[in-house]
């Protein structure tokens, strides 16, 4: 990630640790009014720069996954997570959810589980060579995924059969299944 993209990354985590106290913090009034000044003029300064959407400007394919919403270096609102294809075709994605993704009390939303299960999903589908949408996504929560703990995600094409392709993942936490996920995805030919 050179220069620009590198100082928007770096922009982004500075961001993201922000949201991150900014959603757990005991502040009072006053920090906080002060603490929205300072941001308000942040983000006046970088209106001028808006652009119509997340792959305009610069390299579209560098652009496009730095911004990623669930992965993007350079998206404040992403977990960093990191995506891996295994030499057998599977898919792994990792990472550690912050309070910024709690649902109930200390433990992740279940939109963030289905957002993990559609992105390792999807990354399977990719390795197997296809370009296409997903159809169906049905995820069955097995318990409560914590947060600050290590999570995997580990997805697999099942079967292929014309336009259609059944994958399945499975969401472990602290070595337990705490989600499991089907799908149906279509190519787009």
């Amino acid at each position: 990630m050179p220069g620009r993209l590198e100082a928007r990354a770096d922009a982004n985590a500075a961001l993201r640790v922000v949201i991150q106290r900014l959603v757990a913090t005991d502040a009072g009034e006053g920090d906080l009014a002060a603490v929205t000044s300072e941001l308000r003029s942040i983000a006046d300064r970088l209106e001028p720069h808006q652009l119509a959407h997340r792959y305009e400007g610069g390299d579209a394919a560098d652009t496009g996954w730095l911004t990623h919403p669930m992965t993007g270096a350079g998206n404040a609102l992403a977990n960093p997570l990191t995506v891996e294809t295994t030499p057998d075709g599977r898919a792994v994605v990792t990472g550690t959810y912050t309070h910024a993704y709690e649902g109930p009390a200390g433990r992740l939303h279940g939109g963030y589980v289905a957002m993990g299960m559609d992105l390792v999903l999807g990354r399977a589908v990719g390795a197997a060579g296809f370009t296409a949408f997903t159809g169906i996504l049905t995820v069955r929560y097995r318990k409560p995924t914590p947060l600050f703990v290590p999570v995997r995600y580990e997805g697999e094409v099942l079967t292929t059969e014309g336009r259609k392709i059944t994958a399945r993942a499975v969401l472990r936490a602290e070595g337990e299944v705490t989600a499991e996920a089907d799908g149906i995805w279509i190519t787009a030919s």
